[in-house]
């Protein structure tokens, strides 16, 4: 995810392409708020994870923030040949654990056939590191993972999560020259991927704490996530994201002030919370 200013012509010209991408069905509009001027997310042959929102504030000024400017690029060039995939078979990148509260994020690399996978340790993700050191890891582990299949820019193309921490990684394999398409990860590595997870926080932890927030009930989604966070704030404070602010705002009497039930829960800690 990132940001631009728009002057008011630059404004104009990319709200009257994406009207344009509308009608030939590319992207669809998300409607707008007081000072969100326009929103679209992709359709059709773009992900409909992919999305661009235009923003105004008191002074009148513009910007936009999108989750892949490549894409954005693309949209607004009205260019319908860039905007069609490549018939080459996909290798697919995935996340999981950005929102977990305890230990690190886990990298995942896929062809449908094989799972590979490594992880990002926790203190990576704790007060002392930066984003910019925990993206360039994840970055690197991810490439050094595409190595184990046999692979070029000739013979295939790249598939990636929209999360936050994938933002460095897919310009790295841009800059390789692959052909890089921001998308709703699913399928084999999706769920192996959370196999893997899981099972890397039972060894770290010795306790089976990891749930998945796609597959478990949504009224035991919170007590699920205080559970893994008051473990580690009471056994594991070593192995929690403490740079993520969420973390540490339940650091201070988090068992005298808060009930554990769904109904105090707001959601999993943002993932990435400095994005």
């Amino acid at each position: 995810m990132g940001s631009r200013k728009l002057s008011f012509a630059e404004l104009t010209a990319a709200l009257a392409r994406l009207k344009e991408a509308e009608v030939r069905s590319w992207v669809v509009s998300k409607g707008g708020g007081q000072y969100i001027l326009a929103s679209f997310k992709g359709a059709g042959e773009i992900s409909p994870k992919w999305n661009v929102t235009f923003y105004t504030n008191t002074r009148g000024n513009f910007s936009a923030v999108c989750n892949d400017w490549e894409t954005y690029d693309r949209v607004v060039s009205l260019d319908l040949k860039t905007m069609q995939p490549p018939t080459r078979p996909a290798i697919s990148f995935d996340d999981a654990g950005g929102g977990f509260p305890l230990c690190g994020v886990m990298v995942g690399v896929s062809d449908e056939k094989d799972v590979f996978t490594d992880v990002v340790p926790v203190q990576a993700f704790q007060i002392g590191s930066s984003k910019e050191e925990y993206l360039e890891d994840f970055a690197k582990r991810g490439v050094k993972l595409l190595d184990r299949f046999d692979v070029s820019t000739t013979t295939h193309r790249i598939e990636i999560c929209t999360g936050y921490i994938n933002t460095v990684l897919k310009q790295a394999l841009r800059d390789l020259g692959f052909e890089v398409k921001v998308v709703e990860i699913r399928g084999l590595l999706q769920t192996r991927l959370e196999s893997e997870y899981r099972k890397y926080v039972a060894r770290e932890l010795a306790e089976d704490l990891y749930f998945d927030p796609k597959v478990v009930p949504k009224r035991e989604i919170g007590q699920r996530y205080y559970r893994a966070l008051d473990f580690g704030l009471e056994y594991r404070p070593d192995m929690l994201k403490t740079m993520w602010k969420s973390i540490q705002n339940n650091r201070i009497g988090h068992k005298a002030t808060r009930k554990h039930s769904a109904s105090s829960y707001h959601g999993p800690i943002r993932q990435y919370d400095d994005e």
